[in-house]
Order: C-alpha cells, then sequence, then structure tokens
C-alpha cells in the first residue's frame, strides 16, 4: 500500500504531509475529519506473517500509554488498523507537537549542554519514565530523537510501545531486532527479560550524551563493536571528558551504565533523587563500575552512528569468535601447511630420484601420491589461514587502548 498525501484511514483520518520517515515507519501531519483538528499519524506497515497476538498485546499496552494524563508524555488519541485487500497498516494518532527532538537539540552543543539545562531535561524525562513505569508500561527505546523539546521548554517522551511492537510482530526485517544500539541495555541486546531498569540504562546513555555532546559508546568500530561494548565494556567517567561535571552526577550515570540491572537505581523516581544530589537512604550504595579508555571524540569528518532504529543481524548477537578459537584454527593452518611442504618436497625428490628413473615403479608411486597429498594440504593449509584470518576480523577491537587517551 502506497502512502501518500489525501489517503485517509479508516474513513476518518487523512494523510496532510509527510513529517519524518524512520526504520519503524512514517510520521504524517493528519486531519481527523471527525473532530476537525490537526494530528500526526504514524503509520506502521506490518509483515505478512503478523503475529495477531503480539499486535493485540501491543494495542492493549499502547492503550495502557494512551490513558497517562501526564505532561510529559504524548497523548495518544487513537490505535487502529487500516486494510487495503491483503495490505495491512498499524497506525497511531498522537498530538502535533511543536519543537524538536533531542538529537537535533544535541547537534548544536558537540561538547554537551549546559549543566543547568541538562538537569531540567533529564529530570522531567525521569518524571514522565515514573509515571509510566508505576503503571507497567516500560519503553524500551529510549534515545534523543525520542525526547521531544517543546518550543516551550516542555519535554515530552514519545514512541511508547512501538519497540514493544517491532519485537512482538517482527516489523523489521526477518533475523533483525528492534531498538537503536547506541542505547540499548545488555539485557536487551542478549534477549533477556527487560523492566523499568532497561529504560534507566538507556536514560543514563542519553545523559552522558547530554553532557558531554557524544555517546559514550566508540561509534568508529561498527554496530557489532557497539553492541560488545555495552555487554562488556566499561564507559569513560563523564567527568573524565568534562570536570565541571559534579561528583553525584558522575556517579549517577556510571550507576545507570552498569551492566547488571540489579547494579542500577531501582526506580525513575530514585534516580531522580540522585540527579538531584540527594542520596536516599533506601537506595544501595553506588557500583562504581572500574574506568577504561575510549577513543576521543569524533574528528571532522567522522560521523557517528545515526540514532535510529536498526535491524541487526542475529550472527551479530552472541556470536562473538572466541580468541582460543582464532589461535587453534590459526595452529591447524601452520601445522598443515608445514606437513604439506615436508610431503610435497619429499615427493618431488624421489620423483627425481635414479629409483624413479630406472623404472621402480613403487618409488614413483610412491612420491606421485606424496606430492598428490602435499598438494591437497597445501590447499587445507591456505583455507585454514582464510578462515583464521576471517575469525580475527571478526574479534572486535573497541578495548584496544593504544590510542586512546588516559582517564
Amino acid at each position: 500500500m502506497r502512502l501518500q498525501a489525501g489517503l485517509e484511514l479508516v474513513g476518518r483520518y487523512r494523510l496532510a504531509e509527510l513529517l519524518g520517515r524512520g526504520g519503524m515507519g512514517e510520521v504524517w501531519r493528519g486531519l481527523d475529519s471527525r473532530l476537525g483538528r490537526t494530528v500526526a499519524v504514524k503509520v506502521l506497515p506490518l509483515t505478512a506473517g503478523v503475529d495477531d497476538s503480539g499486535v493485540a498485546r501491543f494495542r492493549r499496552e499502547a492503550e495502557i500509554a494512551a490513558g497517562l494524563t501526564h505532561p510529559g508524555i504524548t497523548t495518544v488519541f487513537d490505535i487502529d488498523e487500516h486494510r487495503e485487500g491483503q495490505d495491512q497498516l498499524l497506525f497511531l494518532v498522537m498530538e502535533l507537537m511543536k519543537g524538536r527532538d533531542l538529537h537535533k537539540v544535541l547537534s548544536e552543543w558537540p561538547n554537551g549542554l549546559p549543566l543547568t539545562q541538562v538537569t531540567d531535561l533529564a529530570a522531567q524525562t525521569l518524571e514522565a519514565l515514573s509515571a509510566a513505569h508505576e503503571q507497567g508500561v516500560v519503553h524500551r527505546d529510549i534515545k534523543p530523537a525520542n525526547l521531544f523539546l517543546l518550543d516551550g521548554g516542555r519535554l515530552k517522551v514519545c514512541d511508547f510501545g512501538i519497540a514493544r511492537l517491532a519485537d512482538a510482530t517482527k516489523i523489521t526485517a526477518t533475523g533483525s531486532i528492534a531498538g537503536t544500539p547506541l542505547y540499548m541495555a545488555p539485557e536487551q541486546i542478549e534477549g533477556r527479560p527487560v523492566d523499568v531498569r532497561t529504560d534507566l540504562y538507556s536514560f543514563g546513555c542519553v545523559l552522558y550524551e547530554l553532557l558531554t555532546g557524544r555517546p559514550w559508546v566508540d561509534t568508529s568500530a561498527g554496530v557489532g563493536s557497539i553492541l560488545y561494548q555495552h555487554i562488556g565494556q566499561a564507559p569513560v567517567p563523564p567527568q573524565a571528558l568534562r570536570p565541571e561535571i559534579p561528583d553525584h552526577l558522575d556517579a549517577l550515570i556510571r550507576d545507570l551504565l552498569a551492566k547488571q540491572p540489579e547494579q542500577r537505581p531501582d526506580s525513575a523516581a530514585a534516580t531522580a533523587e540522585c540527579l538531584a544530589g540527594h542520596q536516599a537512604s533506601s537506595e544501595p550504595a553506588h557500583h562504581h563500575l572500574p574506568t577504561t579508555r575510549l577513543a576521543p571524540p569524533a574528528q571532522q569528518g567522522t560521523s557517528p552512528l545515526p540514532p535510529t532504529e536498526a535491524a541487526l543481524p542475529d550472527s551479530i548477537i552472541g556470536r562473538r569468535p572466541s580468541l582460543w578459537s582464532i589461535w587453534l584454527m590459526s595452529l591447524l593452518a601452520v601445522v598443515v601447511l608445514i606437513t604439506s611442504v615436508i610431503s610435497l618436497v619429499n615427493g618431488l625428490v624421489q620423483d627425481r630420484s635414479h629409483l624413479c628413473q630406472y623404472g621402480n615403479s613403487s618409488t614413483c608411486n610412491s612420491a606421485g601420491l606424496e606430492v598428490f597429498w602435499g598438494v591437497i594440504g597445501l590447499a587445507l593449509g591456505v583455507v585454514f589461514a582464510i578462515a583464521a584470518i576471517w575469525r580475527y576480523s571478526r574479534y572486535p577491537r573497541a578495548s584496544d587502548t593504544s590510542q586512546h587517551p588516559p582517564v
């Protein structure tokens, strides 16, 4: 089904102008012909093999989110499906907002936003997340592009439930996952259950970027390396990049970015208290992560991974080539190559010997076999060597600190 201006969904919502397009669908300015008001319509095309139960779960969660009457959460007016023949669309009708998302705001502050503004935006985000979490709604895709700053200074959290829809309905390509690599929690990457602390990890990634102007992960090594960093590498403390960051804020971010959910603050409300510099007595002690070295901010001409939904092949998730397998493959290649060369040389020597030249058939046959197996062995050795090189090329080297500044 082709989306175009003038298309009317379920006989009520007329699409007027395309506002944006991403991996999860398109956003249109539309008109609610029944109520005569301008709205934003997010259209999500579904695959042919869509799971109806997954769509139903998303609708229930979206309805709960739509029932959240909080000024920091985008108002959802309607959720419905539109069908034309075999084509099926799921769409959400939302309030049309005027302003910019934080991804666009960040583009104007390469070294981070002013501390007071960061604290204000973070507090508004946590207030909205707390309201959603109290109703059992987990966002699953907190990122700057989903945090919308209205012209008057109010921040709104957008797209509740969209990531759940992608997981449930395979809205992304087959063999992929929904989410944004720069802001995904380790449990999301590994396919473990998520809860409110998953949102807090993503919020920690956003807070780090708001303060420093850069993601905490090294974006120069590709998507696979970004995922490995989330799972197994500790971030450079933001205070090392921006010394004026207060101690309690630096500690809070490192707590939010803990690899294990139980090491993070247990709620958005508790995080808000830490943000204000008041450590609640009921909270566990900070679990400071060991520091590592990370690449300096991107130089001119280097563009970080854009914060859009990404389709990630299953081969990236959980299939990290182990170092021992690379060594084993290299050892096999060396042994096979050496053995083959010896066999090939020995066969050629025998073939040129006087015994073979004077008709000793057994010696000639033996020489021929050694040459044959020597050639086969060389071919196998080359295959093993190529395999070892290929596996080594896939081994992540994001933790290589040879060019990283000390912290």
